[in-house]
């Protein structure tokens, strides 16, 4: 790699940090919102669990329809002009998953979560090009790993809906309290 394109020592630090910082809560927020999604729609629930091969679709779907992370904010790195809105050099700019990944352009029904979905590998719940996070692999391994013992173990999960939160942050999205029946 020539030396003019090696990333400083603060940009890998910083790179290193937000790796690390991802990998703990956002593995954790797609683990308890695939769990709430299986849980608030039995009949998904029990598919899954008769047939644990589907639990990585399922965990996709959760990806587009609950993104662990709503929103991410990218630095504009040339002036450029995006659908009529010129946009300089510098500037912040909020991409929001979350609502991409409910377009209504791309995901017919996009608000019913359906792991039969056929546009489902369109969703941009670890981004896409050179933002696509390195360690998404890895984050959909631990959930499924996690979710799958959580099924042998118990097979059938209700929702304590009196003793749970939906999921919610703007940020990062996750329910804030999670209680299961088993």
């Amino acid at each position: 790699m020539p030396a003019e394109s090696r990333l400083e020592d603060d940009e890998i630090r910083r790179n290193a940090l937000i790796i690390f910082f991802g990998g703990i809560s956002t593995v954790e927020a797609l683990i308890l919102n695939t769990v709430h999604a299986l849980a608030t729609h039995p009949e998904t629930l029990q598919r899954v669990a008769a047939d644990p091969a589907l639990l990585p679709v399922a965990i996709e779907e959760t990806i587009r329809w609950r993104s662990p992370v709503q929103a991410v904010t990218r630095y504009v790195t040339r002036d450029t002009e995006l659908l009529g809105i010129a946009l300089q050099k510098g500037c912040l700019v909020n991409c929001m998953i979350g609502s991409a990944n409910r377009d209504e352009a791309v995901f017919r029904d996009p608000d019913r979560f359906d792991i039969d979905r056929k546009d489902l590998r369109h969703h941009v719940g670890f981004a896409v090009g050179p933002h696509h996070c390195l360690g998404s692999r890895l984050a959909k391994a631990e959930a499924r790993i996690a979710i799958a013992a959580l099924l042998r173990r118990y097979g059938s999960l209700r929702l304590d809906a009196a003793a749970s939160t939906e999921p919610s942050g703007y940020e990062f999205h996750q329910p804030s309290r999670l209680s299961l029946q088993c």
